[in-house]
């Protein structure tokens, strides 16, 4: 990427809109982001850049199962992660400027995980790129983008994610930011600690053809007296697609069968007297 075009990145760093009650710091971007959104065909942006094909599959009804693995959490390619700052700047943007950068996000480190639950069947734990230096909370946003090729496979479409979150699931954003967060109330905190119960969650609504991005954010706490914090997310995807409900055909029972031979009997006859 070239240095004007960088800089052109620096210029529109801009903030996460979070649901009212919730003040989402700006986030902070290293060098040459990337955005990747799994199974997308290459194309022309409209500033007439090629862009390269995603890595990976796209969702469709066919591979729905292994195409939704490769959003899972811990994995290259996978799920992102963007550590967040205490700027508290105001606004919102849409999901193509949420640039993602790296192949996945970082793994916790294993020591730290071993007082933790262990992360849902097919992820790890992971946290933000670079360390944060707010002293009381922070916020990560987690995004995982995935292409949907036509709108048969958008309809029937059903993913569920099992999630582990520390310290709290507060937002989930389906597409553009500025659409709001999906989530009525955040989720509960306590899903990482031993003994705890993983997450659920069913995400089978609003799924279009093309991009579609979904972006989790995550509150985390200080842990002790010093605001040493971890925040981390661990999810694991799955998909199908709904059964095609068939069309209902009209039947007609013995009673509606024997008047339809009357009357077929009976224009036989006149037709017959007709003729005579």
């Amino acid at each position: 990427m070239s240095q004007g075009r960088s800089a052109g990145y620096g210029r529109r760093l801009v903030a996460i809109g979070l649901m009212a009650a919730l003040a989402l710091p700006a986030v902070v971007w290293a060098d040459d982001p990337v955005f990747a959104v799994f199974g997308q065909p290459a194309y022309t942006d409209p500033d007439g850049n090629v862009i390269d094909a995603g890595p990976g599959v796209p969702l469709t009804c066919a591979n729905a199962s292994k195409a939704a693995e490769q959003m899972n959490s811990g994995i290259s390619p996978g799920m992102h992660a963007a550590s967040v700052d205490s700027g508290n700047l105001t606004g919102s943007m849409p999901y193509n400027e949420l640039q993602l950068r790296g192949p996945a996000a970082r793994l916790v480190r294993d020591t730290i995980t071993a007082n933790w639950a262990p992360p849902p069947p097919g992820s790890s734990w992971a946290t933000q790129m670079w360390p944060n230096d707010v002293s009381t909370t922070e916020y990560i946003a987690f995004p995982v983008a995935i292409y949907i090729p036509t709108a048969a496979d958008a309809a029937r479409m059903r993913v569920t994610m099992r999630y582990r979150a520390k310290d709290q699931l507060v937002a989930i954003y389906r597409n553009e930011l500025n659409n709001g967060n999906t989530l009525a109330a955040p989720l509960t905190a306590d899903t990482w600690s031993k003994g705890s119960a993983a997450g659920t969650l069913a995400l089978d609504s609003g799924w279009r053809v093309g991009e579609n991005v979904l972006t989790f954010v995550v509150r985390g706490k200080a842990d002790d007296a010093d605001g040493n914090m971890m925040t981390a997310f661990a999810a694991a995807f799955d998909a199908y697609c709904a059964p095609i409900t068939p069309t209902a055909v009209p039947t007609s029972n013995e009673w509606g069968l024997l008047l339809l031979g009357l009357l077929a009997a009976g224009a036989g006859a006149v037709q017959l007297r007709r003729r005579r």
